[in-house]
């Protein structure tokens, strides 16, 4: 792990949120040295591959109600050529929230 990528990390997990890169604008993260490299307007328009692309195997949907929903699953999108996909969370990501949903109670 680069330097710069432990360092934009430990901004953006700072415990104290007005001390939080990006708490002042969204321009701190994007001025972040670990994103010089970045093409903001490419990713903007979806023109960048992700460097990684995750294997589904299981295209059942497999969806846990409003925890789902508030986090943007099981919603319809469009992409640059006008394809529909649903976003679902898999079997063991529902189970995992489901275990650890107790831990989030205060937020």
């Amino acid at each position: 792990m680069s330097e710069e990528m432990k360092d934009l990390i430990v901004k953006l997990l700072h415990k104290t949120p007005s001390k939080r890169l990006g708490y002042k604008s969204s321009k701190e993260i994007i001025n972040h040295p670990w994103f010089d490299d970045m093409d903001w307007k490419k990713l903007l328009r979806k023109q960048i591959k992700p460097p990684y692309m995750p294997e589904i195997k299981d295209a059942r949907p497999n969806v846990l109600g409003g925890i789902a929903s508030s986090l943007g699953f099981n919603k319809k999108r469009r992409d640059e050529t006008g394809e529909v996909s649903e976003t679902q969370l898999g079997r063991s990501k529902l189970d995992l929230v489901r275990k650890n949903s107790h831990k989030f109670s205060g937020f």
